[in-house]
């Protein structure tokens, strides 16, 4: 994997993230018909549509572990979510090629929605969990391509995330369980894919992919035990 050279960039320049676009236009476009439906409809959209909701999930409506990533509250919390989702996306689009960056989001969404479930009672939207599965793929080139990532690069994208989950602790309305479990989720599938070049998979690949399996298992067995209190 040759990040660093010449080529790779002059390539990066004629990229189109289109999965990027994809993700944000399908944000935007749902927020946009929530926000048409409740000026005709009197009630909660946001609940009808899929927020995480413990309730609802453990009655076996699953799809609630999906499509809280689509999701967002208000207008500043879109925006921030679809600004990190555009700076950080093409470039994990660009490293690990369209089909592995859908598979790292969708997955690392999942797992970040799996987590708020086992550890929080509250409601959840937003793409942030997803988002910070992108900065888990990046941490994943720092951690395995060391000797062709810049250590300022790995020490960067540590410095995003630790500030990131720090600011999460400090307010209160910030789903951090739902961070920390899409950043964990999107390392460990980017360990399992690795970047757009690489084929087949080995031993350690394997393991991350049974972690991250145990991993949402776990939390699903974990958040369904707290709403019944088993």
């Amino acid at each position: 994997m040759e990040l660093d050279q010449e080529s790779s960039y002059a390539t990066k320049k004629m990229w189109v993230p289109r999965v990027t676009y994809c993700f944000i236009a399908l944000n935007i476009t749902v927020f946009i018909l929530d926000k048409l439906c409740a000026m005709v409809c009197d009630m909660p959209l946001l609940f009808v549509w899929g927020a995480k909701i413990n309730d609802q999930i453990a009655l076996g409506q699953y799809w609630r572990f999906l499509t809280p990533m689509f999701l967002h509250a208000g207008l500043t919390h879109l925006l921030v979510n679809m600004y990190s989702l555009y700076i950080l996306g093409k470039d994990v689009e660009f490293i690990f090629g369209r089909f592995k960056y859908c598979l790292i989001y969708l997955s690392a969404g999942l797992l970040g929605n799996v987590a708020s479930f086992a550890l929080s009672s509250s409601i959840s939207v937003g793409a942030s969990g997803a988002i910070f599965g992108l900065l888990g793929a990046l941490l994943y080139l720092g951690v395995v391509y060391r000797e062709v990532v810049s250590a300022k690069f790995t020490t960067d994208i540590m410095t995003m995330i630790l500030a990131n989950i720090a600011f999460g602790f400090m307010v209160p309305r910030i789903d951090n369980n739902a961070h920390i479990g899409g950043l964990i989720g999107g390392f460990l599938i980017a360990y399992t894919l690795g970047v757009v070049s690489q084929r087949g998979l080995n031993k350690k690949q394997i393991l991350s992919f049974l972690l991250f399996i145990i991993l949402a298992a776990v939390g699903i067995a974990f958040g369904l035990s707290r709403v019944y209190k088993i």
